[in-house]
């Protein structure tokens, strides 16, 4: 979930989702650190995503 702020410090008024989806990700060990490699965006509906005016 995500919360927007615009110019000026104004809230956008709350809606439904506008996107669904979930993340695959491939990380790699880099200097023993795990990173992310590689992320793929999965979206469940697919469509334009709204602007807030």
């Amino acid at each position: 979930m995500a919360d927007h702020v615009r110019g000026g410090g104004k809230r956008s008024p709350p809606g439904p989702p506008v996107q669904v989806g979930t993340y695959t990700d491939a990380f790699r060990r880099v200097d023993g650190a795990w990173l992310i490699a590689s992320r793929t965006l999965h979206l469940a509906f697919g469509g334009p995503t709204p602007k807030a005016g």
